[in-house]
């Protein structure tokens, strides 16, 4: 297929590109997995794609970012962690697509990077999981080392 197959395909799904994401006609993001699956498949054979072509996978990789990012344990997380989470994602799936990725396995592209998108983001939240649980140690064993050596304890969060 060629640019203006994948775009018609794509438009023919009521799909329309904004902000570099693929929405449908309530404003989802929609990845249209069989276009998906055939740049991916293309890659993987080292075929030349157009820069529309390019362009397109982009958009498309983007766009399933933004879908699994509006799953429930990413949605409500904080910008900086949702950033993160959507960097981890990116290195993960133009990683482990186009090296890992066997479509005779019986997968579609679309799933096989969702579960690549969504396992670098629950990473992401692991992480940050284990450093909250180290500075609230740190925190817990500071102030118990001043409670037990007499100096007086300031909490400067408590408000008037």
């Amino acid at each position: 297929m060629k640019y203006t197959q994948y775009m018609t395909e794509i438009e023919n799904q009521g799909y329309k590109l904004s902000n570099n994401i693929f929405k449908d006609e309530k404003g989802r993001p929609k990845c249209y997995n069989p276009v998906f699956q055939d740049l991916v498949e293309r890659q993987q054979k080292n075929e030349k794609l157009s820069e529309r072509e390019y362009n397109l996978y982009g958009y498309l990789v983007m766009t399933l970012v933004q879908i699994v990012l509006n799953n429930i344990k990413f949605k409500y997380q904080d910008p900086e962690i949702k950033e993160e989470c959507r960097t981890e994602a990116y290195v993960g799936l133009l990683d482990g697509l186009t090296k890992y990725f066997n479509s005779k396995k019986g997968s579609t592209a679309y799933s096989y990077a969702f579960r690549i998108c969504y396992t670098s983001m629950i990473h992401v939240l692991e992480r940050m999981d284990k450093r909250n649980e180290i500075d609230n140690n740190l925190e817990e064993m500071y102030n118990d080392y001043c409670l037990d050596c007499g100096h007086k304890v300031v909490n400067e969060n408590i408000e008037d």
